[in-house]
């Protein structure tokens, strides 16, 4: 995994850079798409507190799943612990689980 995710890392960027001269991009851009981007973001206004933790909880989580053969744990324990931390924090409340994960599988 030390090996081979770095390594992952740079034949992706170098097979990215290879692709776009071989198969050169048809389309230039989009007419007035930076615009349209820019206003739906401003629109959204800024990142919320829940928010952050959100991507703060993620990130510790897939950190987690990354480093299993560090940490030994189980990625069920983790994927555990990832959900705890949603519910701890109170990003997301038990009765929308129950609404919108079907439980029965």
């Amino acid at each position: 995994m030390a090996f081979g995710f770095p390594l992952a890392i740079a034949l992706l960027a170098i097979i990215w850079f290879v692709l776009k001269k071989i198969f050169p991009p048809e389309v230039e851009g989009i007419s007035g798409g930076k615009e349209f981007i820019q206003s739906k973001m401003l629109n959204l206004g800024p990142i919320s507190k829940k928010e952050k933790l959100s991507a703060t909880i993620l990130l510790f989580t897939i950190g987690l799943w990354v480093t299993t053969s560090i940490t030994g744990l189980n990625s069920y324990a983790i994927a555990m612990m990832g959900a705890f931390l949603f519910f701890a924090f109170g990003i997301i409340e038990w009765e929308d689980a129950q609404k919108n994960v079907d439980w029965d599988s």
